[in-house]
C-alpha cells in the first residue's frame, strides 16, 4: 500500500496544495479551502466539518497544521498490517471521500484473514459513527466475547 494512496491522484496534490497555503495562511478562507479537500467539497456545513474546522482553529497555527496532516498522509502501515495475528473486521464507508474504496481493500488484504465490510455513509460512518457500523463492529466482537 502505497503512502498517499487512500487518496486518488488529483485529490493527493490537491491536498498537498491546500497544507502549502495552511503552512502560511491559516485564516478562514484558507482553512475552508483544506476542509473543501478532506471532505471532498460536500455542500453545507455538516457537524463533522465544524469539529475539524474548531479543531484547526484551536490546536495549532498553519505551519504546525500543516506538518501534522502530512505526517497524517504518509504513514505506510503495510508491514504493520501483516503481522495482525487476530480476527480483523476493516470496515469501509461507500461514500468515503477521504479513503478510497481500493485503499480500504488493500488494507484488509493485507491482514490475514481480515473480512473486509462495506458500510453506507461518509468517512465518519466508516469508522464507527452509526448505530448500524457500531452494530456490525459489536456482532464481530460478539463472538469472541463468549
Amino acid at each position: 500500500m502505497a503512502t498517499a494512496s487512500f487518496m486518488d491522484g488529483a485529490r493527493t496534490e490537491t491536498l498537498a496544495r491546500a497544507l502549502d497555503l495552511i503552512e502560511v495562511d491559516s485564516s478562514s478562507a484558507a482553512t475552508n479551502f483544506l476542509l473543501d479537500v478532506l471532505f471532498n467539497n460536500a455542500a453545507g456545513d455538516n457537524p463533522q466539518q465544524r469539529v475539524v474546522r474548531e479543531f484547526i482553529r484551536r490546536s495549532a497555527d498553519g505551519p504546525q497544521i500543516a506538518g501534522f496532516m502530512r505526517v497524517q498522509t504518509n504513514v505506510d502501515v503495510s508491514e504493520d498490517a501483516r503481522r495482525i495475528q487476530i480476527p480483523t473486521l476493516v470496515l469501509h464507508a461507500r461514500e468515503d471521500a477521504t479513503v478510497t474504496l481500493e485503499a480500504g481493500r488493500e488494507m484488509a488484504a493485507l491482514i490475514p484473514g481480515a473480512i473486509f465490510e462495506v458500510v453506507p455513509g461518509n468517512h465518519m460512518v466508516g469508522t464507527g459513527n452509526s448505530v448500524e457500523t457500531r452494530k456490525r463492529i459489536l456482532d464481530f466482537l460478539a463472538p469472541a466475547a463468549k
